[in-house]
């Protein structure tokens, strides 16, 4: 028997040794098998500063767009707005449904820009600071006797509730372990004589601050006026907004909201030639709105609208359903932005709680034997909260196509485009079309009176109020 034993250890010895060995030539090659440009590849991908993030990405972006503009974040003396928002595409872009994830990353961004800068505008801020402190230098306090209560009157109400919540918390995880235990068929009398623990505060110090922002208000006339969508070589992605606000794009999207003549006025141009991209990678660059001016001078809004989809294989006619729901979704999208453009509304909200807590204790199981243990805590707190909810309602009148294009991305996934814009030109032929179809035997809608003087009516009156 004892031979036995002898040469099955010898050979769990000797196997061992050669897994060993094994190994070590497995982390350890040799050195001739290594070209100077393989190491070199190998050293570029292990500098971290080789691997240029998404986010770096559009940073150097953004630097550089605020000094093709010519102006610096935040407000200029001529009493234009500039605020800057950013998000991470949720999905990488060899993700099927990253053009979803692309469509929903730039609603964020562009809700993280409107939320910074309605703060700036009417928000109004609450900051509370309080601080607990405790000691207990009593000769007995590091003893806690079998027949003590639970401690009581050693921290503040707060802490009290706190550790209300957290005892509650542990009865409620006991109770799930202990039918945990029950249905492997551990008897019940061997869990359920867990011994109790008691927990005695000597000293504590705990400092907290919190910071409370509100705002409400209007988020009309706020231009994007550059858009990006880095990807990174590990197939992240992020997008970056720069937006405009300034007192004559607020006057803008009063006067269109109004469905009245605007005394802004700029230098016109074919919207067609200007607005609609000539390339793919134009089309898939372009997001959001643009402030534009038509041949005549008048303002416009132009945006752009974008959807996705994922091809059903071979299946032409799933296909070609599919392709029209992204058109549908890049239309619906590219409304809705004009919408918020013109009568958007939001109100928000953020919270941050942080501080510092630093607590020593002693602890005792209750049972005859038992011994106090003493622990020292040190805890950071940091925590954050954020709401944003924004809301637009505007007659569609107006509002036409200027072009829609279906784009593959370099990634592989099918995007949909859409070009709308809301036109003075669309305007006067959606409401010379109502009079005519609302005139009795059809009377020559460019024979009626009194229509431009209406609309210049209103202005007098109102222009004044900015």
């Amino acid at each position: 028997m004892q031979g036995k034993i002898n040469m099955k250890t010898k050979f769990i010895i000797t196997f061992a040794a050669v897994l060993a060995t094994a190994f070590a030539f497995a982390e350890d090659p040799a050195p001739a098998n290594l070209s100077q440009a393989d190491v070199d590849e190998q050293n570029r991908l292990s500098d971290p500063e080789a691997v240029v993030s998404a986010s770096d990405l559009v940073e150097d972006w953004k630097e550089a767009a605020l000094r093709q503009l010519k102006v610096e974040e935040g407000v200029t003396p001529d009493g234009k707005y500039v605020i800057f928002g950013s998000a991470n595409v949720a999905l990488p872009n060899t993700d099927p449904q990253f053009g979803d994830a692309l469509a929903s990353a730039f609603d964020v961004a562009m809700l993280e820009a409107q939320q910074r800068m309605l703060m700036d505008r009417f928000g109004r801020i609450v900051t509370e600071k309080t601080r607990e402190t405790f000691r207990d230098n009593s000769t007995n306090a590091k003893e806690i006797p079998l027949d003590a209560p639970a401690p009581t009157g050693d921290s503040s109400d707060v802490a009290d509730k706190a550790l209300r919540v957290l005892d509650k918390s542990l009865s409620l995880s006991e109770a799930k372990l202990d039918k945990a235990l029950e249905e492997y068929g551990v008897p019940r009398a061997e869990y359920q004589t867990a011994p109790i623990e008691k927990k005695k505060t000597l000293f504590k110090n705990a400092m907290l601050k919190e910071t409370l922002k509100t705002a409400s208000g209007e988020i009309a006339g706020v231009f994007p006026v550059q858009t990006t969508v880095k990807m990174d070589k590990k197939g992240n992605a992020k997008i970056g907004v720069i937006l405009i606000m300034s007192p004559k794009s607020v006057q803008v999207a009063k006067d269109i909201s109004l469905q009245r003549k605007s005394l802004v006025s700029g230098k016109g141009a074919d919207l067609h030639e200007k607005f609609v991209p000539k390339t793919p990678e134009r089309w898939a660059g372009q997001l959001g709105t643009r402030l534009a001016y038509d041949a005549d001078g008048r303002p416009a809004i132009i945006s752009y609208g974008m959807g996705s989809y994922v091809p059903d294989g071979d299946d032409d006619y799933i296909n070609d359903e599919l392709k029209e729901e992204a058109r549908k979704q890049a239309m619906d999208n590219a409304d809705a932005q004009i919408a918020e453009v013109v009568a958007g509304r939001m109100s928000a909200q953020s919270s941050r709680l942080q501080g510092e807590s630093v607590e020593k204790s002693v602890t005792r199981e209750m049972t005859l034997d038992s011994s106090t243990f003493e622990k020292t805590a040190k805890e950071v707190i940091k925590q954050s909260q954020s709401f944003a909810k924004s809301q637009a309602k505007m007659e569609m009148k107006g509002l036409t196509t200027l072009g829609s294009k279906f784009v593959k991305l370099p990634s592989g996934q099918q995007m949909c485009y859409v070009i709308r814009a809301w036109t003075y030109t669309g305007l006067d032929a959606v409401k010379s079309l109502d009079r005519a179809m609302s005139s009795p035997g059809g009377v020559d809608p460019a024979k009626r009176a009194g229509v431009a003087g209406e609309l210049d009516g209103f202005l007098v009156n109102d222009v004044d109020d900015f």
